[in-house]
């Protein structure tokens, strides 16, 4: 029955703290959030997370995981009153829950009252769900993204297929030689071996969908399409400066 923690103050510093599986879990910190590292973590596998001061990581490798289960029906919320300050090679990663709509509804929400900012070498990696589409949503008042860091949302979109078709509306079509590729913004490519690519979908001016599974050659469970391109979705009520790199390329699959 531990389902919710509040704390004025929350400091992890070369050390790892995983909140698991199970009923949502509500953790809120009065204050200011540090994870310092080498290696400070939190992983918080299921829940919501609620900052009412500013949240920072800072040391190589110090990361922040929220979410990160196919079963989780709940959205996963991180909220930061003040501003979230990501330095040189930290790292945050947001797993998306299902939704009932993904254009309007998102998966994971990430809101700071205040401003984010990505130094060198910090990178944010937002996961659709894989099998509903569930995106991460970011809100933040300014968003700043140095040279060498920035949003990366490679092969985090939908499924691809597994010895069959990939997942998704575009999703790639299958034979026994080979899989075509996953469509969104574009038709996927069709496989020398005959498999159709996925249709395109979605809208060009507003697009909030992850990019669909490719397929994979039938008959065969080792052979696995490449995954969708995931969706980085910002909104920021004044300015974005990107001096980094946002990319949601489509994954590589297996021929098995």
């Amino acid at each position: 029955n531990f389902i919710s923690w509040s704390v004025p103050r929350l400091v992890v510093t070369n050390g790892y703290m995983r909140i698991p599986d199970g009923e949502p879990f509500a953790l809120t910190v009065a204050g200011d959030m540090n994870l310092i590292g080498p290696s400070g973590i939190l992983w918080v596998v299921n829940g919501a997370i609620a900052c009412g001061g500013n949240l920072s990581l800072s040391g190589v490798g110090s990361a922040l995981y929220l979410g990160n289960s196919p079963a989780l029906t709940n959205v996963q919320t991180l909220y930061c009153t003040g501003n979230v300050t990501m330095s040189t090679s930290t790292y945050m990663y947001v797993y998306a829950a299902v939704t009932n709509d993904t254009q309007t509804n998102c998966g994971a929400l990430v809101e700071a009252a205040g401003n984010m900012s990505l130094a060198n070498n910090a990178w944010i990696y937002p996961y659709s769900h894989m099998t509903n589409g569930g995106s991460p949503l970011f809100r933040f008042h300014n968003l700043s993204i140095a040279a060498g860091g920035g949003f990366n949302a490679d092969g985090r979109g939908w499924r691809g297929g597994i010895g069959g078709n990939g997942l998704g509306p575009g999703r790639g079509g299958a034979v026994v030689a080979s899989g075509g590729g996953g469509g969104y913004g574009g038709r996927g490519g069709n496989s020398e071996g005959g498999a159709a690519g996925g249709s395109p979908y979605g809208a060009s001016n507003a697009p909030v969908h992850p990019g669909s599974g490719g397929g994979a050659r039938t008959g065969y469970a080792t052979s696995t399409g490449g995954r969708g391109g995931g969706l980085v979705r910002i909104e920021a009520e004044d300015t974005i400066a990107i001096d980094g790199t946002i990319t949601a390329n489509g994954g590589i699959g297996n021929h098995g």
